[in-house]
């Protein structure tokens, strides 16, 4: 059970939690995002290298609702690696628990954390729904350590896996952000 709700998720993440074409802040510059095609690709370990999110989906993903504030205290960061950990700091700063799990999720799968900024979303043929988003802080952190705990049974589950298989399985497991 706990391996299906793992890949689930991950599906799910990688389909759903991704904007058809990031739109960074003003100055920030859009973005493609080559995860956005659905392609699948071969499931390969986490790299930083490849996994890790372009500096304009972090500054959307964790920075959207603090954009004055998160560029006069991220804005020198230059590479998506530093300037990442910076917007975490920022937007987890006052939950050191929830920072913590933040930085775990990024640091082993290159997944930013941030905060859905839309007051509503389409579900398709039920129209627009309202929603609230709310920070995974505090009592909601248990929802950001179950995200930590999911991936990293995915991971478990592909590492496994890949070794074993005639040929790549051709899946995705790492979106660039969750919002919450």
């Amino acid at each position: 059970m706990r391996v299906w709700f793992a890949l689930s998720l991950a599906l799910v993440s990688s389909v759903a939690c991704h904007r058809s074409r990031v739109e960074a802040a003003a100055g920030e510059g859009a973005v493609d995002d080559p995860r956005l095609d659905f392609r699948p690709t071969p499931w390969i370990p986490f790299s930083p290298a490849f996994d890790t999110p372009p500096r304009a989906v972090a500054f959307d993903a964790l920075c959207a609702d603090t954009v004055d504030h998160c560029r006069a205290s991220c804005g020198t960061q230059s590479d998506s690696l530093s300037f990442a950990a910076c917007a975490l700091a920022l937007r987890y700063g006052d939950d050191e628990a929830s920072l913590e799990l933040a930085r775990t999720l990024f640091d082993s799968s290159g997944v930013v954390v941030g905060i859905e900024t839309q007051p509503t979303v389409d579900a398709g043929y039920l129209g627009k729904l309202a929603i609230s988003p709310a920070p995974p802080v505090g009592p909601y952190r248990h929802h950001l350590a179950w995200v930590v705990d999911s991936f990293r049974t995915v991971e478990a589950t592909f590492s496994a896996l890949v070794p074993q298989a005639p040929r790549p399985i051709m899946f995705r497991t790492r979106p660039h952000a969750l919002r919450f």
